[in-house]
């Protein structure tokens, strides 16, 4: 299949990812609902004026959003989702990725089913901001050292089991949690068509590189593979630690798209 590629970075860098031949930019829900009008105005310039779209965003919550608290906490939790998901859908915006480990970390004398049953609630008011923009939001499995909550495919599709009426919930999945929790790439399909995006990085987080041990090509490789056999439909961003974009971008996404292409051939 012919996944788009993109990178996760903050929108200032539109012109320089379109330039190295991004399919599109992922830039961060947080930092983009926090900008005064006057710096998104410009944001919105930069990314027409490139070319590209931001379909996904990520870092829905920062670590100081409250998700256990009270009543009153919900709702400036909430108020600041509705600002967030306006400006997403100004974007172009499609999925927006809920990982936010430290936000979500379950507090002390919670039980893991009270976490499960206050996550889904609080997903549930952020999936009604989220709808009438056709907005989606994807639970982000996080790696055990992120977070103690929703560590792999199987535990997010618990949380969107409890929500069988929320139409717009789905999946995140990021190769590197994956591999740092020891999940197969086959469980991509326990999610079905709820798998809404998908982040890629070599297996240390760092961009892909040519140099790299055949055995991290043969990763991405065999990561395409499982997402045909999901039959996932959707976009693919590279979240990963570069040096330079400028330079390290047009190989880096050579690299994907040829493990894409080689996937999709055998």
């Amino acid at each position: 299949m012919n996944y788009r590629i993109g990178i996760c970075a903050q929108l200032d860098r539109a012109p320089l990812l379109a330039a190295a031949g991004a399919d599109h930019i992922e830039p961060g829900f947080g930092v983009v609902a926090g900008m005064d009008d006057a710096t998104f105005a410009h944001s919105i310039t930069l990314l027409r004026e490139s070319g590209l779209c931001a379909d996904s965003m990520n870092s829905m919550l920062p670590g100081t959003a409250i998700l256990y608290g009270d009543e009153a906490q919900t709702e400036q939790l909430l108020d600041y989702v509705r600002r967030g998901m306006e400006r997403a859908a100004i974007l172009g915006c499609r999925n927006v990725v809920f990982g936010s480990g430290t936000a979500r970390q379950i507090p002390e004398g919670w039980s893991l089913r009270d976490a499960q049953l206050r996550i889904a609630a609080v997903l549930d008011r952020f999936c009604d901001i989220a709808r009438p923009y056709g907005i989606r939001i994807a639970i982000e499995p996080l790696r055990a050292f992120e977070t103690n909550f929703i560590h792999t495919v199987a535990d997010a599709a618990e949380i969107i089991a409890l929500l069988p009426h929320c139409d717009n919930l789905g999946v995140n999945a990021d190769i590197y949690h994956m591999l740092e929790g020891n999940e197969p790439f086959d469980a991509l399909s326990l999610a079905g068509d709820k798998l809404y995006h998908v982040h890629i990085c070599a297996p240390d987080r760092h961009i892909p590189r040519a140099e790299r041990p055949e055995s991290d090509h043969a990763l991405y490789r065999d990561f395409f593979r499982a997402l045909n056999a999901a039959n996932y439909e959707g976009t693919v961003s590279m979240e990963a630690i570069a040096k330079d974009w400028r330079e390290d971008a047009p190989p880096a996404l050579a690299i994907i798209r040829a493990a894409r292409d080689a996937a999709t051939q055998n």
